[in-house]
């Protein structure tokens, strides 16, 4: 196995392997079919793309693609700290599409992990046509992600410990908590609890 060699070649335990694992984030990059101006009908009227309107995150809910609610939120932080636009893509669902390269990978290695990419027409062509101002929003996306080291983890006690204490305030205080008084309890800004609270609504909308 190896990360098994990598860990042992580097003095580690089994479980500073498993804690490393943990607060992995996987990024499976591939690229998504933009809306063909020839071929409007084959779209998804709610998960449309276009060239150049920023990365897309792809869902499968047959799980050919790897993104789930908390790695959707994940990136979707990241793309916002970095300044990206997103869009969100799905198949339509008499439409069989197909997968990428994470969701194998993802059945070796348990990591948080989301399929995302650029809009494109005519995939696997010889005349593929992609965006310029994608790839300078994907480049800026996955630098912010390399700079993020245990992001997953980060994030995902982020969230852990803001629904803790979302719910703790709420039976104490018989009513839903503000903003300013979660804050507190976190040790964090409102700015920061506000991210936070987003990436937790946006991980129930598209779980």
């Amino acid at each position: 196995d190896t990360l098994t060699g990598i860990c042992e070649a580097a003095e580690l335990s089994h479980s500073d392997m498993v804690g490393r694992l943990r607060s992995s984030f996987m990024v499976s990059c591939d690229n998504a079919h933009a809306v063909h101006p020839n071929h409007p009908e084959y779209k998804d009227g709610n998960h449309a793309v276009y060239m150049n309107g920023g990365v897309v995150v792809k869902y499968n809910a047959n799980q050919r693609y790897t993104t789930d609610g908390v790695s959707a939120a994940i990136f979707g932080l990241i793309c916002e700290r970095a300044g990206v636009p997103i869009q969100r893509y799905a198949n339509r669902a008499d439409m069989p599409g197909g997968s990428t390269l994470g969701r194998i990978s993802l059945g070796h290695v348990s990591v948080l992990s989301a399929d995302i990419g650029v809009a494109q027409l005519a995939m696997h062509s010889s005349y593929e046509t992609a965006g310029v101002e994608d790839a300078f929003y994907l480049a800026k996306a996955i630098t912010m992600q390399a700079r993020s080291g245990g992001v997953g983890q980060k994030m995902r006690t982020a969230l852990e410990d803001y629904r803790a204490v979302d719910e703790r305030l709420l039976g104490e205080l018989g009513r839903n908590p503000t903003l300013e008084e979660i804050a507190a309890e976190l040790h964090m800004t409102v700015e920061e609890a506000q991210s936070v609270r987003k990436m937790l609504e946006d991980a129930r909308l598209l779980a």
